[in-house]
């Protein structure tokens, strides 16, 4: 597998060069990709969390403006009428679990983000690489790939900023994990999300929590400096770093 993963990524890496050189495309989650490169040029897109500070009251006021919800945001739906544009998934084991579901039952484009395709009954989707490495915002870095930098957002983020996107809001980033883990690496634990039985008993990765709050602070100080920014208007959030502003305020921004 590790060949594997060295094979495409290099693979990916002259594709990317051709399709610089000739506008040639050779793998298809970059062909797919391409249409959506500066559509939202100029907007302000908002990062929805699934933490338990979610209010569904606040859903209503954001549902006119550009979206990117994560995962299994689709079981909230019944309790307010906010439908996302995007939706993604950057985490290997939501995907495993519940990426069928995901796209069947989401609104909006899913996006399905992972270091290898997944294998889905369910195909009306968009499936972009995840490479590691540090994070980078420029015009084309998509192309090679996006970067896994620890949480779902952080990759939306990065596909936002393709489509022209520069202000980013973050809202329902809680940034406050309960869990017990035996393995160090796992945990079975509910408490983290504002919907009921989110992950229905099956195992989930537990969050690196360094690398999250550093790949933040990397996303928001670039923004900064190309004009746009990054901010958190999370009822309750201890995401450190990114400036706190109310959810009411950032919607006149």
């Amino acid at each position: 597998m590790q060949i594997k993963s060295v094979f495409y990524k290099m693979l990916v890496d002259i594709s990317a060069s051709l399709g610089k050189l000739s506008g040639l495309y050779l793998l298809n989650w970059q062909r797919q990709l391409k249409p959506y490169k500066g559509i939202h040029k100029g907007e302000t897109a908002y990062l929805i969390g699934n933490g338990p500070s979610v209010n569904v009251k606040d859903l209503e006021y954001l549902k006119n403006h550009i979206t990117f919800c994560c995962n299994k945001f689709y079981m909230s739906y019944d309790g307010h009428s906010l439908r996302p544009t995007y939706t993604i998934s950057a985490d290997d084991k939501m995907i495993e679990d519940f990426g069928n579901d995901i796209v069947k039952n989401s609104m909006g484009k899913v996006w399905l983000c992972s270091a290898h395709c997944p294998e889905l009954k369910e195909k009306n989707y968009n499936w972009l690489y995840l490479r590691q490495g540090s994070l980078r915002l420029n015009e084309s870095f998509i192309m090679n790939g996006a970067y896994h930098m620890g949480a779902t957002l952080l990759v939306a983020l990065q596909i936002g900023y393709y489509m022209g996107i520069r202000k980013f809001v973050l809202y329902g980033v809680d940034h406050n994990f309960q869990f017990i883990t035996n393995d160090g690496r796992t945990s079975t634990s509910e408490k983290n999300h504002f919907i009921s039985n989110y992950r229905e008993g099956k195992a989930w990765y537990v969050p690196d929590t360094k690398l999250i709050e550093s790949s933040f602070q990397s996303a928001a100080d670039i923004l900064s400096r190309q004009g746009g920014y990054l901010i958190n208007a999370s009822r309750e959030s201890r995401l450190p770093y990114i400036r706190r502003v109310e959810l009411e305020k950032a919607l006149k921004l």
